[in-house]
């Protein structure tokens, strides 16, 4: 294990990171439980936890990457035994049901954060056990991008529930993405707002061939 440990780490974003992969995540920690003074307290605080969800963010179908927190509440209150989650299968017929583990769990998230954005937050915002670790996960975050931006064709981004302010940081990001061609930010929150924040960003983007924003209120 101990031979096996770094190299695995190095392959991490490709785990976290590939668009086909179901990333579930487990931000709770036991009631009362705390640690020391000093270190991290919670998910979002902790550096490593902060960029391997980043990298699950970035180029993954909203119902790939899941927020097990997200699991006991109902999506249908109305009906609270087959509203709640925890007591529905995962896959199979239960991917077209909103009460099923996919359609309550999935994750909203953020746009792919551009590298230097990565790195001012770690710097400024979360915590490492090891001071050393925050060069080891900011390289760990760069690879990721430079590699995802690079090979990129296509970005799902429905059902997230994004506004405007989420597409302004995308349209920060999509002049990274070279090779994209087609781009779906169906089922959002946009308005018209958000649609002429990225309109600048899609009419000049050189790859780019088909758009999708359908059913954004």
């Amino acid at each position: 294990e101990d031979e096996l440990f770094i190299p695995g780490l190095k392959a991490s974003n490709i785990w976290y990171g590939h668009e086909l992969s179901v990333c579930w995540m487990q931000p709770e920690l036991p009631p009362g439980f705390a640690f020391e003074p000093g270190l991290a307290q919670s998910y979002d605080e902790s550096g490593w936890c902060f960029v391997e969800a980043a990298i699950s963010a970035g180029v993954k179908v909203g119902k790939r990457r899941l927020d097990l927190s997200k699991r006991s509440q109902l999506a249908d209150p109305s009906d609270p035994i087959e509203g709640c989650a925890i007591l529905m299968g995962y896959g199979g017929d239960a991917l077209t049901l909103d009460c099923s583990l996919e359609g309550v769990c999935a994750a909203a998230r953020l746009p792919p954060l551009l590298p230097d954005e990565v790195r001012r937050l770690l710097a400024t915002e979360k915590k490492f056990t090891a001071s050393a670790d925050l060069d080891r996960v900011d390289q760990l975050y760069r690879t990721f991008f430079d590699g995802v931006t690079l090979a990129a064709t296509q970005l799902n981004m429905q059902g997230l529930g994004w506004t405007r302010t989420q597409v302004k940081q995308l349209v920060a990001v999509l002049p990274c993405f070279t090779t994209l061609t087609w781009l779906d930010l169906s089922n959002n929150e946009l308005g018209a707002e958000g649609a002429k924040a990225v309109a600048p960003a899609i009419a000049v983007n050189a790859s780019l061939t088909s758009v999708r924003a359908l059913r954004n209120s």
